[in-house]
């Protein structure tokens, strides 16, 4: 998916999101002894996000498949190494405060509405905070991206079309 805009990456992610979640977790990843596990506000965070995106239109799965995708990113962070689960860490972490206020203890309502918010740009050369908000929604879909069967390179080089 190398030169796919963020609609063609969520479009081709969501189209696998159904086997993913009609399938289940799957066989978790093994991950190497001493593996570090997802905290679990993270665990919730990642929750979050996946039901917020995959509850909405065009997908409309049950709510349930956000826990399925979080249980199945714990497994694939385990494996990863420490630079992959910093980088993750750092997401998640500026997602559960992007709104002044806990991303995964608000309503789905919401948190749609911060992501949309996010993922929009208001510029036609976004810079700044403006660039900062752009980067974490594509970061934050790029994991989400990693157990929908997506690219799961998180470097985000600038995509041309």
């Amino acid at each position: 998916m190398q030169n796919a805009s963020r609609r063609e990456f969520i479009v081709r992610g969501g189209a696998l999101v159904g086997a993913v979640c009609l399938a289940g977790p799957g066989a978790a990843l093994a991950g190497p002894r001493g593996a570090v596990a997802l905290a679990e506000e993270r665990r919730a965070t990642l929750a979050a996000l996946a039901e917020t995106v995959v509850t909405e239109a065009p997908y409309r799965l049950p709510a349930g498949a956000g826990e399925q995708a979080a249980a199945e990113f714990a497994a694939r962070y385990a494996a990863w190494d420490d630079r992959e689960r910093a980088r993750a860490d750092r997401v998640l972490d500026e997602l559960e405060r992007a709104d002044g206020r806990s991303f995964r203890r608000t309503d789905r309502a919401r948190r749609a509405e911060v992501l949309r918010e996010h993922a929009t740009p208001r510029s036609a050369l976004p810079t700044g905070q403006e660039r900062k908000r752009l980067d974490l929604a594509q970061d934050a879909f790029a994991l989400l991206g990693t157990v929908l069967g997506a690219d799961t390179d998180l470097d985000h080089s600038p995509t041309t079309i």
